[in-house]
């Protein structure tokens, strides 16, 4: 089957086939600051850095897989074999260093999208699209969850991501961002700095700060500042979810030929430029 910007074309059509995704895409792309948002779009830088993101992402997603068996393991028996728990404390700078490229690249989208005044646009809209995520049947959902599985997230790792939202018609903007698209680098930034914390703390001191065979709760933290690292740090993905949604939105649009003709030459950079499929 034919494929347009690393979609697809069934699974673009599936999900514009969805009338409330639909008519909200309508609205999106009529409302009168999108134009000129999408001429100012730098779809060079966007697409480079998105990619950059999804690489880096990927690499630190391998670790953190890794850190959540291990989590598992001492959760269920009580303790990890010192072995395995050198070996992962070794990993952690190069960890730290993968993380950190990728959320640098991911402050280059939002730079893109802010730069281009896109931010206004995404403040009226976006919750239209994300409320599709609490969908389960929902295609737009299903393409993103794919997306995240081929970068590395575990089914655990999306369930507890959707965790952190509340339910369907959450609105990511007006929540992490206060209701100010500028506002979500900084929201990022936070979320940045505690889950870098949380991995130092790690690679000092190993996974002191869990118990095993607690019970619930799952996480059974000591009194350390290491929980509140893990939650704040959850912050800096809820921006990526947004970031993501909007790459997967502008893929979408331009696979259906749902935006206006004059357009269409971005769709085409979107397509050759972006390294990833559905």
């Amino acid at each position: 089957m034919s494929k347009k910007n690393g979609i697809d074309e069934f699974t673009a059509q599936m999900i514009m086939a969805d009338d409330t995704f639909s008519s909200a895409a309508t609205e999106f792309v009529n409302d009168p600051e999108f134009a000129q948002a999408w001429d100012n779009l730098d779809m060079g830088k966007l697409t480079k850095q998105y990619d950059k993101f999804v690489t880096s992402a990927t690499a630190y997603n391998h670790v953190h897989r890794m850190e959540r068996r291990l989590w598992s393991l001492k959760m269920g028996k009580g303790y990890i074999p010192s072995n395995l728990e050198t070996k992962f404390r070794q990993r952690i700078p190069s960890a730290i260093s993968q993380y950190s490229r990728a959320f640098h690249s991911a402050e280059g989208c939002l730079d893109a999208l802010e730069s281009a005044e896109f931010g206004p646009v995404l403040q009226r809209h976006l919750h239209k699209f994300t409320g599709c995520l609490f969908d389960k049947d929902h295609p737009f959902r299903e393409a993103m969850e794919r997306h995240f599985t081929q970068m590395g997230c575990s089914a655990k790792m999306i369930a507890e991501f959707e965790d952190a939202f509340p339910g369907a018609g959450h609105d990511p903007i007006a929540v992490i961002g206060n209701g100010d698209f500028s506002n979500l680098r900084y929201a990022m930034q936070e979320g940045i700095e505690a889950q870098v914390k949380a991995l130092r703390h790690t690679h000092d001191h190993g996974f002191d700060y869990l118990h095993g065979r607690c019970g619930p709760p799952a996480w059974a933290v000591t009194a350390s500042q290491v929980l509140a690292y893990f939650g704040i740090s959850m912050s800096a993905w809820v921006v990526i979810s947004i970031v993501s949604v909007v790459i997967v939105l502008l893929i979408t649009l331009c696979a259906t030929n749902s935006l206006p003709s004059w357009v269409l030459s971005k769709c085409d950079y979107l397509s050759l430029k972006l390294n990833f499929t559905f």
